[in-house]
């Protein structure tokens, strides 16, 4: 909305006033350097990964996940999989894991390591066989005039600023046909 208002009282760089994706489920965007190259061009992945935090208990680490990237679903997206090469395959990395999710869309996933396994190599393995870590594409693809095109982020604005305008005028002109019509109706009943 700032960038829109920025536009519209033609500031210099509208876009400054976007700082990122928000998605609505959390993580981290880990590429933010391409965010610029995928605003002017409407098109890119960007790369977003769930937040953490480490703790200590009894020896071992466990690394707790509180949110998941935009689209991944726990049970299928990171569940299920844990429990293939945990449980059932077998790892030098992971002793356990456990889904405290709460009903009120609090994430926390809590995977307990192998006691002197190497926190860096264990975060790379479950970026790599859970969707811990995912790639979401941008197609800014919209019909213009009629013809299907790829607009980058300040064309976007524009073709919303024109559209707003349109219906703002169709707005005022029903209400002015509105008001003509009860002033004709009171110039009658005057007469």
């Amino acid at each position: 909305c700032a960038a829109i208002v920025a536009r519209v009282a033609n500031e210099s760089n509208p876009l400054s006033h976007i700082i990122g994706p928000d998605f609505p489920t959390g993580g981290k965007v880990i590429n933010a350097e391409n965010l610029p190259e995928i605003y002017q061009s409407g098109r890119g992945t960007i790369k977003v990964q769930s937040h953490y935090k480490l703790e200590q208990h009894n020896g071992k680490t466990e690394i707790i996940f509180t949110d998941l990237p935009y689209g991944v679903e726990t049970e299928s997206g990171v569940i299920s999989p844990l429990k293939k090469f945990i449980l059932e395959e077998g790892s030098d990395y992971f002793d356990n894991y456990l889904d405290e999710t709460s009903d009120y869309n609090k994430i926390a996933i809590r995977i307990t390591l192998t006691k002197g396994a190497d926190v860096n190599k264990a975060l790379a393995i479950l970026f790599d066989k859970t969707k811990l870590e995912s790639t979401i594409s941008i197609n800014n693809t919209v019909l213009v005039n009629g013809e299907p095109k790829c607009l980058g982020l300040l064309a976007l604005i524009d073709r919303y600023i024109s559209f707003r305008s349109g219906i703002i005028q169709r707005i005022a002109k029903k209400e002015e046909a509105a008001i003509q019509h009860k002033l004709t109706v009171a110039i009658g009943l005057q007469k």
